[in-house]
């Protein structure tokens, strides 16, 4: 015999099922753009990197650019909208004065960035600490953006959920069990440590709910970026959406004068050539080429202007027999 609660879940349970043939008649939605073509509303996404790159810089000009229909990077925000930035890490004016900052360095609306951007910090309350594991802080922030259709930055993981052991999907699941209830009623960036040996740190099931995985990888000021402060590539791990140009690995630096600062083409031509030949999947400048979709002439010239050192030539696993292959080794 069922009691009162199975027939609450038997009859939830019956409202998501519909056959094939009734999802195509539904009138579902195509996804709503938030930001840049790679953060749809309702998504969750994860964004990681080892300590000191630049995740906060990162997250929280893209917590501005969506609060002021801002932009960076190729990436724009056209319909501003509320952004909570929950911090569990930094200070009250550490966070206003890099607030003010990447609002600048975004070009975003001072104005709609005003009443539109949220910083939440522990400074409100001498006693209580945030725990996100804790289900009365799960509901409190739940009710915060409750019917807000908001942007909500979780930063970050570590200090914000006190997992007893980060490396256990069980403790993971807490985490999860949060984000599916959240995620229904906001859009979801978390902020999260890479470990020591690379790869975003814990468990596996860190990115099970996540539609969208972001790592940012510390690389030098060189080139156009010269005297930039945090500077790191971009990489898009996984994108459970259309794939788009909106997902190309780029480099970027904060300028302190100049804002956000796109790597240029040719010097960024170079840095897809180090990440694609680290796999060692290539055996030759040509098959390199390729799979970047240039011309074995343009990375051989973008070669010779950024890779004096032989970079590439090390990481490539030299293979004489590969088709069209008609020249030395030692040129390769």
């Amino acid at each position: 015999m069922k009691n009162d609660e199975s027939e609450v879940i038997a009859d939830t349970l019956n409202g998501m099922v519909s056959t094939f043939g009734e999802m195509k008649k539904e009138d579902i939605p195509d996804p709503v753009i938030i930001f840049g073509g790679w953060l749809n509303e309702n998504d969750a996404c994860l964004i990681h990197a080892p300590a000191g790159v630049g995740k906060s810089w990162f997250s929280m000009s893209v917590a501005c650019s969506i609060a002021g229909s801002g932009g960076f990077a190729r990436w724009r925000c056209d319909d501003a909208r509320d952004v909570y930035y929950v911090d569990g890490e930094m200070g009250a004016r550490t966070l206003l004065d890099m607030a003010v900052t990447s609002c600048g360095a975004v070009r975003a609306d001072v104005g709609l960035v005003d009443k539109n951007l949220h910083i939440c910090t522990d400074r409100g309350s001498d006693d209580e600490v945030m725990d996100l594991c804790d289900p009365i802080w799960q509901s409190a922030i739940l009710d915060m953006v409750y019917g807000k259709n908001a942007v909500i930055i979780l930063d970050n993981i570590r200090t914000l959920f006190f997992l007893e052991d980060e490396n256990s999907a069980e403790s993971w699941g807490i985490v999860n069990s949060f984000i599916k209830r959240l995620r229904k009623i906001a859009t979801l960036i978390l902020i999260h440590h890479d470990k020591k040996s690379g790869g975003f740190s814990g468990s596996g099931a860190a990115e099970t709910l996540v539609n969208t995985r972001v790592q940012l990888s510390a690389r030098e000021d060189t080139g156009n970026l010269d005297g930039c402060g945090a500077v790191f590539g971009v990489s898009f791990e996984k994108v459970r959406s259309e794939v788009t140009a909106a997902h190309d690995y780029r480099v970027i630096g904060l300028h302190p004068s100049n804002g956000w600062v796109e790597m240029s083409d040719w010097a960024n031509q170079f840095e897809i050539a180090v990440q694609l030949a680290r796999t060692g999947n290539y055996s030759s400048q040509m098959a390199l080429a390729k799979e970047m979709g240039v011309t074995r002439s343009k990375l051989s010239k973008v070669l010779r202007k950024f890779d004096s050192g032989g970079t590439v030539k090390d990481l490539l696993k030299v293979d004489i027999s590969d088709v069209g292959m008609t020249f030395p080794v030692a040129c390769l």
